[in-house]
């Protein structure tokens, strides 16, 4: 596992395994100040409102822990 801040250069050798390498990306912005130009990127709103709509606004689970319906 690694963390980095955002505008923190780094990087890793080639993955030379039979495995994939993965990654999860978690960036906190506020609505107001940052959009999505391509009309690509999804987001879930933390807290508050989003009267700027930059974003497609993904629904946040029902509760903190729920069970998967099948």
């Amino acid at each position: 596992m690694s963390i980095h801040h955002g505008r923190m250069f780094h990087a890793s050798g080639p993955n030379n395994s039979d495995d994939r390498r993965m990654a999860i990306v978690i960036r906190y912005v506020t609505p107001e100040r940052v959009r999505d130009t391509l009309g690509s990127d999804y987001a879930m709103l933390v807290r508050g409102l989003d009267s700027f709509k930059n974003w497609i606004n993904v629904a946040p689970p029902p509760t903190t822990f729920f069970e998967k319906e099948e």
